[in-house]
């Protein structure tokens, strides 16, 4: 458009002044520059649009990829998020509440509870003795809450009961074992009825021999001792 103004040639006689020539292709080539600034910020905002538009969407898929779980640390008592199954950062802490059947008061203590004996399997022969051992705590702002409650059950029958300082444990369940499988669950509570539980499974052997040899009865030659060995696992 400022090329025509400024090249046009005017005839018919009509003999324009140079200084309006001059004029109308500055003024041609000030619209030309204008439009030509508009369509250059239109173009710069649509660009700036879709890019927002596309940080947006990466960054939404970025989080919903790093994040797809939770899980929670009993022993610790703080809550982790995590990624195909790996945490994710520093835990938080949480209030607990009573566990259980519920009643407990709210808190924050933290209740751990671990298997120091060494074995969770174990076969042994029936009527042997059986020693297991233990550690708890339960620590409320780093400080104890107390005596605890422990309870310890063989096939479901509360074989035990017994309040507990915290600390370590060691018990002989041999007597409390019958012969066969015996599955043992240990289970300690603490003062705001928070609990945790231990498991074992332990096979008790039992191995006699029965005879039914007369020794009322005179023998001559060679004598027969019959027997009858009886398992039980």
């Amino acid at each position: 458009m400022a090329d025509k103004y400024c090249s046009a040639k005017f005839k018919c006689g009509e003999d324009l002044d140079a200084a309006l020539e001059a004029a109308l292709c500055a003024a041609s080539n000030k619209a030309c520059s204008e439009a030509a600034a508009a369509r250059a910020e239109a173009a710069a905002n649509e660009a700036l649009r879709v890019e927002n538009e596309l940080n947006a969407d990466s960054l939404r898929e970025v989080i919903s990829q790093k994040g797809d779980n939770l899980e929670f640390d009993d022993e610790e008592g703080l809550l982790y998020l995590t990624s195909g199954g790996e945490r994710i950062g520093d835990g938080i802490k949480v209030a607990t509440s009573g566990g259980g059947g519920g009643g407990g008061e709210s808190n924050n203590a933290v209740l751990t509870f671990k298997n120091t004996t060494g074995w969770i399997y174990k076969t042994i022969a029936y009527g042997a003795a059986c020693p297991i051992s233990m550690e708890w705590s339960s620590l409320e702002d780093g400080l104890a809450t107390g005596d605890g409650v422990l309870k310890i059950t063989v096939n479901d029958t509360v074989k035990h009961t017994a309040q507990v300082e915290q600390g370590a444990i060691n018990l002989d369940i041999g007597p409390w074992l019958s012969a066969g499988s015996c599955a043992v669950k240990a289970n300690i509570t603490d003062v705001y009825g928070n609990g945790r539980t231990l498991s074992y499974n332990i096979t008790a052997v039992a191995l006699s021999l029965a005879s039914y040899f007369d020794a009322n009865v005179a023998n001559t030659g060679d004598i027969t001792y019959p027997y009858t060995p009886t398992f039980s696992a």
